[in-house]
């Protein structure tokens, strides 16, 4: 037992990084937690001395939240070690080639088969039935409020790559004879789609020298976690967005190992253009996180500016400029607004608004209703989500509206900081209290296309142009048989987050908060060269934090991409950066050889993964296990980017 306590304090960074990651955890549940159950911190701060039990309680759980972490952060590494020399279930191959990806794939695409069954021909909530109607002819409107625009064809409320893409799937089941049709097909593509990344995701994992065990359970977690199987037959835009960022962490991963050098295959260069387009294109934050990853990326990698470059030029040109100059006037498609980023903050005024009816100057109430009606501020305050109050932003306000709208929020901070925490977090609290299971959706009702009208379109209330008739031409639905099916697999996962310890993997906040931090932790510990491939991470979460609405598939791309953070996460701790030479096994590891070579990381003391690999027993080349360069190491990187 001295000799346990003693490793575990042996170096000061590892208590104090569990110390902090402890207080972050405990504070989370302790003082969001009021706000999540009761949309309130009444509970704390309308008792005598709340706060400071509040504090007390926050203390007394990180205790044995820090202890835990500590074991996990000191002994990980140890463990992964171990973990990485053995080798189960050698006839399945998870090597870099094109074969073992698609048979992952097809491992994927099996298991998913009884929700592709069960949820024929694939879940059309309201903005993929919203994106729907305006294809088939009613003209564009705001699909958040149902409401008209200006004449047009069709709205970028939801990017027109996707809605055309939807559409044209659901147009050609209906010249064929069958709308069912027509999003079964769009379902199978994205199913398609999403198989063959995350494919690509284990074996890469693989490639890169994680224990192979790992990268078996990375494939049960796609082809087995019941929000990711159900995802794929969801026609959400999320939903098809995900796996195109798995490959951009994947790109993103690989140019951090190899410190760019892979940048000189201009192979790789218009590969990682092209998903950065993609993102982009399907998802209207996609652009902000790909522009601001490519500009970190060109401060630490400057002598591939001209590769990094293209990367960030061609979305941003293409989004920014030929969509809106040339594209859409071309196809009257009507612009999205601008009013995203005030989202957090049109909610904590209203909050204020809602809280204290008569706080407001009529000054004040100016400067407001320049910005968003007052009457909606006043009537329209949501704890569930900004997209009615957001939907009618006025789009037409000046700079300097916009401006004093900005200088009234910020005084207004001061005056009424409960009230910005509860506006805040009543829209975001399920990202950070582990008690809010995956969303599910499953069209459990006749009549989609008309049903989703009659809900979301607020009594019926259709939008411009053709609608009634538009409504009367749709009538794609599941079958009724399969309503009972669809019952019994929601309410079995709707159930699994109240499981004792286990259910914790089944909230949103593991992968939107404890996840992330815990595995930038470990980086930060043990290999802070990698902390680059945390970007997408920390990008991700800006935008999940000031989105409408806590929904669990606005967190899609980090639950689909947590593997490969994981992955990383488990190569710092089993090879961490060290400035003395140590042995690990058979191999040695330090500063000089990380500061000479690209990424010289050995998978593990029995062999390393490399693009060859080597069969266990006969010793021949091919779909074995154990394989890389002569040296035991994995695959490494000269000045001309070759391996």
């Amino acid at each position: 037992m001295k000799k346990f306590i003693k490793t575990l304090f042996a170096s000061w960074q590892q208590p104090v990084a569990a110390l902090v990651l402890a207080v972050l955890f405990a504070a989370a549940i302790v003082f969001i937690s009021p706000i999540y159950y009761h949309a309130s911190l009444d509970s704390i701060t309308g008792e005598e001395a709340g706060v400071l039990l509040a504090f007390g309680q926050c203390l007394l759980l990180a205790l044995p939240i820090a202890i835990g972490l500590l074991v996990v952060l000191v002994y990980g590494g140890v463990f992964f070690r171990w973990l990485g020399r053995f080798n189960p279930l050698k006839v399945l191959s998870l090597s870099w080639r094109k074969r073992s990806v698609f048979v992952a794939a097809g491992i994927i695409l099996f298991f998913w088969l009884p929700w592709i069954i069960i949820y024929y021909p694939g879940c059309t909530p309201y903005d993929p039935v919203a994106q729907i109607y305006q294809i088939h002819g009613s003209g564009a409107f705001r699909p958040e409020l149902w409401e008209p625009t200006v004449d047009g064809w069709i709205s970028n409320s939801h990017p027109i790559l996707h809605t055309l893409i939807l559409g044209g799937f659901f147009e050609l089941g209906d010249l064929l004879g069958s709308q069912n049709l027509g999003i079964f097909l769009y379902s199978l593509f994205q199913c398609l789609v999403r198989s063959l990344a995350f494919g690509a995701v284990c074996c890469y994992l693989r490639r890169i020298g994680v224990p192979k065990l790992f990268c078996l359970l990375s494939l049960a977690f796609f082809a087995l976690y019941p929000a990711i199987a159900t995802s794929s037959m969801v026609t959400f835009k999320d939903h098809l967005f995900s796996p195109f960022y798995a490959l951009y962490v994947i790109q993103i991963i690989e140019i951090v190992r190899t410190r760019g050098a892979v940048l000189k295959g201009w192979k790789f260069v218009l590969g990682l253009v092209a998903v950065s387009l993609v993102l982009s294109l399907l998802k209207h934050p996609g652009l902000y996180i790909v522009v601001a990853c490519s500009l970190v990326l060109l401060l630490l990698y400057r002598r591939f500016f001209r590769q990094l470059l293209l990367t960030l030029a061609v979305p941003a040109l293409v989004v920014m400029l030929i969509l809106p100059t040339l594209v859409f006037p071309a196809l009257h498609v009507i612009s999205d607004g601008d009013q995203d980023p005030y989202g957090p903050l049109l909610a904590q005024t209203a909050r204020v608004i809602n809280e204290h009816p008569d706080a407001m100057s009529t000054e004040e109430r100016e400067i407001i209703d320049r910005i968003v009606p007052y009457r909606i501020m006043a009537t329209g305050y949501s704890t569930a989500s900004t997209d009615y109050i957001k939907g009618n932003f006025r789009q037409d306000s000046s700079l300097a509206d916009r401006l004093d709208y900005l200088a009234l929020w910020a005084r207004q901070a001061f005056v009424y900081p409960q009230e910005y925490l509860e506006g805040f977090f009543t829209i975001q609290d399920s990202w950070f209290v582990p008690a809010h299971g995956w969303d599910v959706y499953d069209n459990l009702y006749p009549g989609t296309a008309q049903h989703v009208v009659d809900v979301v379109g607020h009594n019926n209330r259709l939008p411009v142009n053709k609608a009634e008739e538009v409504r009367a031409q749709l009538y794609f639905d599941g079958p009724v048989e399969l309503y009972s099916a669809k019952l019994f697999m929601r309410s079995t996962f709707l159930n699994l987050h109240y499981l004792p310890v286990v259910g914790f993997l089944f909230t949103n906040a593991c992968y939107t908060f404890y996840l992330p931090c815990l595995f930038a932790a470990i980086i930060l510990l043990y290999c802070r060269r990698f902390v680059p491939v945390l970007l997408p991470v920390l990008l991700t979460l800006i935008v999940l934090f000031i989105s409408p609405m806590d929904m669990s598939r606005y967190a899609l791309p980090l639950l689909e991409s947590t593997p490969l953070i994981a992955g990383v996460a488990i190569l710092a701790w089993m090879y961490p950066q060290k400035k003395e030479k140590k042995k690990i096994g058979s191999a040695e590891i330090g500063e000089q050889d990380q500061e000479a070579g690209y990424a010289k990381i050995p998978s593990d003391t029995n062999g390393a993964i490399g693009e060859r690999e080597r069969a266990g027993s006969n010793g021949e080349t091919g779909e074995g296990e154990q394989a890389g360069s002569s040296d035991g190491r994995a695959p490494t990187y000269s000045e001309d980017g070759h391996e």
